[in-house]
């Protein structure tokens, strides 16, 4: 058993728990990025799934630090 689709990605707070950014609604500096935020249950393991969206989370992390920095 793995639990996912526990977080669903919505625009607003009434449609989902984080937004595609993966911020959590209504909590300043907060994100999830894990098997939650799955839209759907996968037949397989959650592990590599995980680690995928977990390196492009992380570019998106970099790009947005970068143009902070920049700033």
């Amino acid at each position: 058993y793995h639990a996912s689709c526990t977080t669903m990605i919505g625009k607003e707070a009434d449609r989902g728990v984080v937004s595609n950014d993966l911020r959590v609604h209504g909590v300043r500096g907060l994100r999830v990025c894990d098997a939650g935020v799955m839209p759907r249950i996968i037949s397989g393991h959650t592990c590599a799934p995980v680690i995928a969206m977990a390196e492009r989370f992380s570019d998106v992390l970099k790009a947005e630090y970068a143009a902070k920095a920049r700033a």
